[in-house]
């Protein structure tokens, strides 16, 4: 038999549990440019705004941006190319494209709402500029699916969830295989 504080424990846990479960569930929009149901709940405004404010930082744990403007160009040239060629250039997001200095890193990653990057030690593997097209409309793709915010916000959700079950959440870590939260 459960004590009266754990039992009142349990039935505040599992009301939180309820209560996001309702919340998720009831913030399904269609996705315009995928045409797929998804639970975002952060307008395309909110996830301009993340990006713009997340890019400095992500820059700079990288080493800032690769100094050559001619790489820089290059990337910016084919970037635009692609938004203006498809549905992105429909989309209300600031697709902006920065060449990072980072020469050990191979990566490319976007950024909520077109902060779109890729590492000197991806762009110099690049044997010609339909190799860096694809990867730039890889990272378009990301951010047409709102796939970064669905992932954002799912970590959000579980962080509330966890910090509030008195576990804390302390770190979180994205993968390709999904995302997962250390706890204390």
């Amino acid at each position: 038999m459960l004590r009266g504080g754990r039992k009142i424990r349990l039935i505040i846990g599992a009301g939180l549990v309820l209560f996001a479960v309702l919340k998720y569930c009831s913030s399904a929009e269609i996705n315009p440019y995928t045409n797929e149901k998804q639970h975002i709940g952060l307008s395309e405004t909110e996830e301009i705004a993340m990006g713009l404010n997340a890019a400095p930082q992500m820059a700079h744990q990288h080493g800032g941006l690769h100094p050559d403007t001619q790489y820089q160009y290059a990337v910016d040239r084919v970037g635009k190319k692609l938004v203006n060629n498809s549905i992105a250039k429909d989309s209300n997001y600031k697709f902006d494209f920065h060449l990072l200095a980072d020469e050990r890193t191979i990566n490319a990653f976007a950024l909520p709402g077109g902060q779109i990057f890729i590492t000197y030690a991806l762009f110099s593997k690049l044997e010609n500029i339909d190799q860096l097209a694809g990867i730039l409309g890889h990272e378009i793709g990301h951010v047409l699916g709102a796939t970064l915010c669905r992932t954002y916000c799912q970590r959000w959700t579980y962080a509330r969830y966890f910090k509030r079950c008195g576990r804390g959440c302390r770190s979180f870590s994205c993968s390709r295989s999904g995302s997962s939260c250390t706890t204390y």
